[in-house]
């Protein structure tokens, strides 16, 4: 059992940050007991415990007992360990005086913790507000240049590793679905469903000279196949024939391909509830300045109705890309009820046209409208864990909503302006977010925008590789609602009591009522002396089905 020990301000980020280490814990009780004492305070209480863990910012009484002297680091701190770089967003310190744990700052190889152990415990001190960083992650999130970091996971990834280097073993239901490695959603934001609204405006003009002169300089470049550039300049001959409708629109057979493309997986559509409707502001603004004309979209839902009805029926669910709704209550709740006279469901999740979001308000006013979970925390430019997470989260201000973050976006690796890759370097970026996946758990977030397999973007045989690989590794398919229903039970799950002997652990757990595709599993870590080698990765921790009642682990 850890005990917490945290300032009064950031309770509510410790209950969140224990949704997703889901390990047993509490807060400190006078006269209690624990394996694990983890403070976040200036002051250290008395209870007993094996393994005491200091993070802490500021200058600690406990440095005099450890023999080090803390020296503030400059801003921008980087600690690297075991498992890589993790940007630290807020204060960091560093000690002189006793060996280091292998956790320094990246630049200057400072050390940012150190260990002493006593006759009846062990003391880590280590320099920077633990509970601060999943604070600030988890509402406004992490700068751009660090999109690639998974730092929230890497921060559990540490915690948990201090404990097991302290001689203790760690219990823990994993972000994981039993019988796969994680979680996959395919989300579409549907953005230009309707080549014939387009005529002479800015998305035609676009469309015209990419197809032409700018696919024969990707193909000149290498970043094009000689069959896309054959797709995109056909695409312009035909474009005379749709607008009189003697050819059929490619923009909608684009939307309902994925259905094939797909086979069957699983997928969520977010549609635009109104056309022509930018927004009537931007995040960051004071209300009433508008949003740029371009964000207005150019079709009505009621346009694409057939089309997403039909999706409907074959199991893809249906979302709101909204347009006000993450600032405006009103809105929110009109914008929602277009797209559920389509779903005839009684909740909407939502994902916001061009990420627009206030982490201040947005959380309130969505959970307020009544949708079930929100999908705009990613980055317009880049790929990767804007949170630092791959796992679904309570986002601060929030009482029911939960955030499923987005991780790769179409736009974000093959757009000029911004990561602009080829296919080659996309993929390798796209296998490390994988592989991240495939170690910690979550659920990989994936928006292929209606119209990115069909001319002139062509990202249809990238995104056919991408399904292929993500097949390979066993991922659990799920429409956004399914993965989050399924964060919602593991995050219903009670540790009752737990018991622990040299040989075995005991618990008795209670599982929440949840209908999932998925279940869960209860993973054992083995501690070991920080001296020790690390075992073998089949030998560092036991896997189980979880159930609901008793169950007993050997160690």
């Amino acid at each position: 059992m850890i005990g917490v020990v945290a300032p009064g301000s950031q309770r509510s980020v410790v209950v969140e940050f224990f949704e997703l280490f889901k390990t047993p814990w509490e807060w400190v009780q006078p006269g209690r007991s624990y394996d694990v004492m983890l403070c976040a305070t200036d002051e250290l209480p008395p209870n007993p415990a094996q393994l005491v863990l200091i993070f802490f910012a500021r200058a600690h009484a406990m440095e005099c007992q450890l023999g080090v002297k803390s020296v503030p680091q400059p801003a921008g701190a980087v600690l690297r360990g075991k498992h890589g770089l993790v940007p630290l967003l807020g204060a960091a310190m560093a000690f002189e005086g006793a060996p280091h744990l292998g956790l320094v700052e990246d630049s200057t190889g400072n050390s940012l913790a150190v260990q002493r152990e006593g006759s009846s415990r062990t003391c880590v001190r280590v320099g920077y507000d633990f509970f601060d960083e999943v604070r600030r992650l988890l509402s406004s999130g992490q700068p751009l240049v660090h999109a690639g970091i998974p730092s929230l996971d890497l921060h559990i990834c540490l915690l948990r590793d201090l404990m097991i280097g302290g001689g203790l073993p760690v219990i823990e239901i994993p972000p994981v679905p039993f019988g796969h490695p994680f979680a996959v959603c395919l989300t579409h934001d549907i953005d230009h469903p309707v080549f014939r609204n387009h005529c002479t405006d800015r998305t035609m003009i676009g469309f015209l000279y990419r197809s032409t002169l700018g696919s024969v300089w990707d193909l000149l470049r290498g970043r094009k196949s000689v069959s896309a550039v054959a797709r995109n300049l056909l695409s312009v001959l035909r474009w005379p024939f749709v607008y009189l409708g003697l050819l059929p629109d490619p923009w909608r057979e684009a939307l309902v391909a994925y259905g094939k493309i797909e086979r069957g997986l699983g997928s969520t559509f977010f549609a635009i509830p109104y056309g022509a409707r930018p927004g009537s502001s931007l995040p960051g603004t004071t209300s009433g300045v508008s949003a740029p004309r371009a964000r207005g979209a150019g079709y009505d839902l009621a346009e694409i109705e057939p089309e997403l009805r039909a999706l409907n029926r074959e199991g893809a669910e249906l979302g709101l890309h909204g347009i006000d709704a993450w600032s405006d209550q009103g809105a929110a709740r009109d914008e929602a009820a277009r797209v559920l006279r389509l779903t005839g469901e009684s909740s909407l999740g939502v994902r916001m046209h061009w990420l627009y979001f206030d982490p201040e308000r947005s959380p309130a006013v969505l959970d307020d409208a009544g949708f079930t979970y929100d999908s705009t925390c990613g980055f317009n430019e880049a790929v990767g864990f804007r949170a630092g997470t791959a796992q679904v989260f309570r986002p601060p201000g929030a009482t029911r909503l939960l955030e499923l973050p987005l991780h790769v976006m179409d736009t974000a690796l093959f757009y000029p302006g911004r990561m602009h890759l080829d296919a080659e370097e996309a993929k390798r970026l796209v296998l490390l977010i994988i592989g991240h996946l495939a170690a910690s758990g979550g659920v990989l977030t994936i928006n292929w925008h209606d119209r990115s397999v069909a001319p002139e973007r062509c990202w249809d045989e990238f995104y056919r590789w991408l399904l292929d690989e993500l097949q390979r590794t066993g991922a659990w398919f799920a429409t956004a609602r399914q993965a989050v229903t399924w964060f919602q039970g593991r995050r219903a799950i009670r540790f009752n009591d737990v018991r622990r002997t040299e040989q075995e652990i005991t618990i008795q757990t209670s599982l929440p009522e949840v209908e999932t595709k998925s279940g869960y599993r209860l993973r054992v870590h083995r501690g070991r002396k920080a001296k020790e080698p690390e075992p073998a990765a089949a030998d560092a921790f036991v896997d189980v089905a979880l159930r609901t009642g008793e169950m007993s682990v050997a160690v």
